[in-house]
C-alpha cells in the first residue's frame, strides 16, 4: 500500500517492528503531508476479508518537517509526533 502512493524517488525503510521511515524528496511541506494522508488513507480504505470475517485497521503516522535538524534529531521529531498521533486517537497525521 504505501508503495502504491509514495514515489520512486522516496526512500523507505523498516525501523523496527512495526515503525518505518519514508524519506520523502523533492517536495514541499504541502506535497508531503498530502503523501502521508494517502499513506494513511489507504490503510483505512484496506478492507481484509477472510470468510464472512472483515478485518479493518489504521495507521498513526509521525513526521518531522525541520530541515535544520540532523537525521537523528528530525526522526526523534517524527517519533514524537508518532506518539501524539497515538495518545490522540490514532488513526491520523502529526507534525512536529
Amino acid at each position: 500500500m504505501i508503495s502504491d502512493v509514495i514515489s520512486k524517488d522516496c526512500l523507505i525503510s523498516r525501523m523496527g517492528g512495526e515503525e518505518f521511515c519514508i524519506v520523502i524528496f523533492n517536495r514541499n511541506k504541502d506535497e508531503a503531508q498530502n503523501i502521508l494522508e494517502r499513506i494513511r488513507t489507504s490503510f483505512v480504505d484496506n478492507i481484509v476479508k477472510i470468510d464472512e470475517l472483515e478485518i479493518k485497521y489504521t495507521v498513526s503516522i509521525g513526521s518531522s518537517f525541520d530541515y535544520g535538524s540532523t537525521f537523528d534529531e528530525m526522526v526523534n521529531f517524527a517519533d514524537d509526533a508518532l506518539y501524539d498521533a497515538k495518545e490522540n486517537g490514532r488513526n491520523q497525521v502529526r507534525y512536529k
